[in-house]
């Protein structure tokens, strides 16, 4: 099992020559600690049945369970889903796992930190999310929506770096936060992802969440959840004030989004 330069894990498996899940051959085995593991064996993870945790961003067997999640995604195994444009999790984004009886069943990728370079920032990003569908319906979702957006409720802190100092920032509660202290999600969003958010999460939580494709300081680009008809996806923000598009130290106020994954 090898971490490539380009952030990739290779995993070896055994996969059945004659049954399928959805669209693929189903996964038999992993190959870990020099044997192989019968997946349902593999995808077990000891402590509390219905825990979440967090993947260190090393080579563990979380990280490779997160993989073994994403290539579930690929396979059509729910045949209305459309996950197979995820990337892998990786190695150094942030991973999630949600447990349900023990047995891994869920995924996510998120980016915690504001980010910022020459080009601009990028808010603290949930990339993707993904849950098996024999496992639907439990809770999974709002588990890794919650930790996410609401992460004050794990006992956790996220900070931005604002002239050089590390701030402390709120969860999506409290009132309507100010652009540089919203959180994203990384398109394209879902319909199901969205009408998810919109169970979980109050309409002034909702507004603090944006989905934004380029550069804020244009005035286009940047949506927001609508908690109304959560179905039509995102609904886009009127261009915002000069003002609120420059930072305190007078630049443009510009948000990208990274890759999908």
């Amino acid at each position: 099992m090898l971490v490539s330069a380009l952030d990739r894990i290779c995993i070896t498996i055994v996969q059945c020559g004659h049954c399928e899940i959805g669209f693929n051959k189903t996964l038999s085995a992993v190959w870990w600690d020099g044997c192989w593991v019968h997946l349902p064996d593999f995808l077990r993870l000891d402590g509390d049945p219905n825990r979440y945790l967090e993947a260190a961003a090393v080579l563990c067997k979380e990280r490779v369970v997160a993989h073994v999640l994403h290539w579930f995604s690929t396979t059509k195994e729910e045949r209305a889903d459309s996950h197979a444009g995820f990337p892998p999790p990786g190695i150094r984004r942030g991973c999630a796992l949600v447990c349900r009886d023990a047995c891994a069943c869920a995924y996510s990728t998120f980016d915690p930190f504001m980010m910022h370079s020459d080009q601009g920032w990028r808010l603290p990003t949930l990339f993707n999310l993904f849950v098996r569908a024999g496992f639907r319906g439990r809770g999974c979702a709002r588990q890794l929506l919650e930790a996410f957006f609401r992460f004050n409720t794990l006992g956790k802190e996220r900070r931005r770096l604002y002239a050089g100092e590390w701030h402390q920032v709120g969860g999506l509660g409290g009132g309507e936060l100010g652009l540089a202290d919203k959180l994203q999600i990384d398109p394209p969003v879902s319909a199901a992802l969205v009408a998810t958010m919109a169970r979980v999460f109050t309409p002034v939580e909702l507004g603090n969440v944006v989905c934004e494709l380029g550069d804020a300081d244009r005035g286009d680009v940047t949506y927001v959840i609508d908690p109304v008809a959560p179905k039509v996806r995102v609904c886009r923000l009127p261009p915002p004030p000069p003002a609120a598009a420059a930072t305190r130290q007078g630049g443009p106020l510009v948000m990208r989004s990274g890759p999908k994954g």
